[in-house]
């Protein structure tokens, strides 16, 4: 069993294999999850958490935002295989299993873009720039002698 002490930051260290944090990162990018590194290092899955914010948080969130990534792709994978699958399906009685299984994987990636926009607000939460351009337009009424009069209509992009 892995030791965890607390430093005086109250922040847990592990003592003994491995404390490089970029060694415990290659493990969960490579699929195994915290629970898992957690329980073979002996400690709580919280506790590997708080020591790696401490450690390298930066890469913990990176780490984390790749991993939610690879989610929200599976599930998107799943989802469009579940579509074309309903597609050639001749048999209209299994019409809701496959209906079924587009709303789990519909699901699914709904939880992992959830978890995004969590991990990495600037792009996929609140704090996301807007997706489409916004367009200012500015109508201008002039009259010209002798011929009545004009409208000039000119759009440019806002600032």
């Amino acid at each position: 069993m892995l030791d965890v002490q607390p430093k005086s930051s109250g922040l847990p260290i592990l003592a003994g294999q491995p404390t490089d944090p970029k060694t415990i990162l290659g493990q969960y990018l490579q699929g195994e999850n915290s629970t898992q590194i957690a329980a073979r290092l002996g400690i709580t899955r919280q506790a590997l958490s708080q020591w790696l914010l401490h450690h390298s948080e930066s890469d913990w969130k990176a780490a984390q935002h790749v991993m939610a990534e690879e989610r929200r792709n599976h599930a998107i994978d799943e989802l469009n295989e579940a579509r074309e699958d309903m597609k050639k399906c001749e048999n209209p009685d299994l019409a809701p299993l496959y209906s079924a299984r587009i709303r789990a994987c519909e699901a699914a990636m709904r939880a992992a873009e959830w978890d995004l926009a969590r991990i990495v607000r600037r792009l996929y939460g609140d704090d996301a720039p807007p997706n489409a351009a916004s367009v200012q337009i500015n109508i201008g009424i002039e009259r010209t002698s002798g011929s009545g009069s004009g409208v000039t209509i000119e759009a440019k992009p806002a600032e």
